[in-house]
């Protein structure tokens, strides 16, 4: 972790490498990814840019996979969430509103 600290913890803005491998960029709040960040996978296969809480994404978030596929809308313990989504895969746009991580309409 290299950034702000308090108390001997990731505290403020900061760039840290998660136990799996993951690089997260962006605010931490008592050691936990917490605020505004992006994480991007170990592989470099996904980013994910959005809100976070308790070291999950937590709220808007959008989500770019390395073939193309998209995600924009609102998660919830790290799962698509109760709320407006919108999918990208392959061009075809699935477009609805989600509920428990599963879209339902």
């Amino acid at each position: 972790y290299v950034g702000q600290v308090k108390a001997d913890m990731a505290h403020g803005f900061g760039v840290g490498v998660c136990p799996d491998g993951s690089i997260y960029i962006g605010e931490w709040k008592n050691g936990s990814k917490s605020g505004i960040g992006k994480l991007i996978t170990d592989d470099m296969l996904m980013t994910l840019e959005g809100e976070f809480k308790g070291n999950q994404a937590n709220g808007v978030v959008d989500i770019l996979w390395e073939d193309g596929s998209e995600w924009h809308g609102e998660y919830k313990q790290g799962l698509p969430w109760k709320g407006q989504g919108k999918t990208i895969v392959k061009n075809k746009v699935q477009e609805g509103i989600w509920k428990n991580g599963l879209k339902f309409q």
